[in-house]
């Protein structure tokens, strides 16, 4: 079962949606790297001389590059999707080359394995 122009097309957009999605977030403590424009760097908060307000905007800090390096992960995953729907290979198991179940795409539309072997 080859999957249809129109399953395509809807995946491409809702690739594109959540890259979107994505990049407004990091926007919103982050600033894209001068040299890597693929990365972003948390912009490291300023610091006051209370130590309560100091430790609360360092563990903010934290979280902050922890769901940096999340949000990066997955906007390679989407790009990769991206890449492969110009290359007409979407929905093609990276591993095996066998075709994904759309279901799975449907769920997860940035998925370059198949079931199997996203193990």
């Amino acid at each position: 079962m080859t999957l249809d122009r129109q399953f395509i097309e809807k995946m491409k957009n809702k690739l594109q949606e959540e890259r979107s999605r994505i990049e407004s977030e990091l926007k919103r403590f982050a600033n894209k790297d001068e040299h890597d424009k693929e990365v972003y760097n948390p912009r490291f908060p300023d610091m006051t001389d209370k130590l309560e307000e100091s430790a609360a905007e360092v563990a903010q800090f934290v979280d902050e590059l922890a769901l940096e390096g999340n949000f990066e992960k997955t906007m390679k995953a989407i790009d990769h999707a991206l890449d492969k729907i110009k290359a007409d290979t979407y929905g093609i198991c990276d591993v095996c080359k066998k075709e994904i179940d759309p279901k799975r795409l449907e769920a997860n539309p940035s998925a370059a394995t198949c079931v199997e072997h996203a193990k």
